[in-house]
């Protein structure tokens, strides 16, 4: 099952039917893509939301540090804060 799914990734994804090293090499940037694109949907689409209606900022850091993993990893790389985004603030009202 797995490797009929695999060969038919790449037969939609390639055109073709290659081997396993070319699978991987063109599999894992669109599965990488397809993540990112997810993260900000996510960030998007439901965190915001979240934010508008929810009044604790505990909430608030965790909804922003848990459905965004890639912004949390890149934030520590960057010696900022789990929870910062560029332009919006979190508020400890």
């Amino acid at each position: 099952m797995e490797a009929s799914l695999r060969t038919l990734i790449v037969i939609l994804v390639v055109g073709s039917v290659l081997g396993n090293s070319t699978t991987y090499h063109s599999i894992t940037p669109v599965g990488a893509f397809a993540l990112i694109v997810a993260e900000d949907v996510l960030d998007r689409y439901l965190v915001l939301r979240a934010e508008r209606r929810v009044k604790n900022p505990v909430v608030r850091l965790l909804l922003r540090v848990v459905l965004n993993p890639g912004r949390t990893a890149a934030n520590t790389a960057r010696g900022r804060a789990l929870w910062a985004r560029d332009g919006r603030a979190l508020t400890w009202r």
